[in-house]
């Protein structure tokens, strides 16, 4: 069982959505989406879907 199947789901969640934000504030490279991946992997045999927004200002 890899770290992530390991984590409850409350923090394998928020650790997702920390990897996304340092993704996008270019604080972690975009080679990072293979960890998204894994996580939302194991999210999705849990049962749990990760839903991503984004939001947009004109």
């Amino acid at each position: 069982m890899s770290l992530y199947g390991k984590l409850p789901n409350d923090v394998l969640i928020e650790f997702y959505y920390e990897i996304l934000s340092n993704m996008e504030r270019d604080v972690l490279t975009e080679s990072m989406h293979v960890e998204l991946d894994l996580i939302d992997e194991v999210a999705k045999r849990r049962g749990t879907t990760i839903i991503t927004k984004r939001i947009v200002n004109h």
